[in-house]
């Protein structure tokens, strides 16, 4: 399976983007600026990263996003702010401010239909890039 992040803001405070697959999109994604793709801080570069299901007891059946040099442990999970992200993709069916900072809305519910779309325990890859590259 391949799927697609297409980031249309990059900021100082965070990056955000839409993912879609071959039927339209699926949800936003909230992520870390980027910080020179500094582990746990920064948002991955762009580029094609394979994925696979992951699950432990703090985020159990969601996609590790693997092979991006220089980081491990890059996954799917849900939050909804910048601060829970630790450098993974939070994924969310909704953008909003909330006291003037930027979020995603019902991650836990968006995480359920991402398990049901994508499917629990697939793999494949996920290509990464910005409106401006496009």
């Amino acid at each position: 399976m391949k799927i697609t992040l297409t980031r249309f803001y990059n900021g100082e405070d965070c990056t955000l983007g839409a993912l879609s697959n071959d039927k339209g999109l699926l949800c936003y994604m909230l992520e870390n600026p980027w910080l020179d793709n500094e582990p746990f801080k920064s948002c991955i570069p762009e580029g094609t990263y394979p994925f696979k299901s992951y699950t432990s007891d703090k985020f159990p059946y969601t996609w590790e996003i693997y092979d991006v040099k220089g980081r491990s442990g890059i996954l799917v999970h849900p939050g909804n702010y910048v601060k829970d992200t630790e450098g993974c993709l939070l994924p969310g069916l909704h953008l909003i401010k909330n006291k003037g900072e930027k979020m995603v809305t019902h991650s836990r519910k968006t995480l359920n239909m991402l398990r049901s779309t994508i499917g629990v325990g697939r793999s494949g890859a996920i290509e990464i890039r910005s409106v401006e590259n496009l």
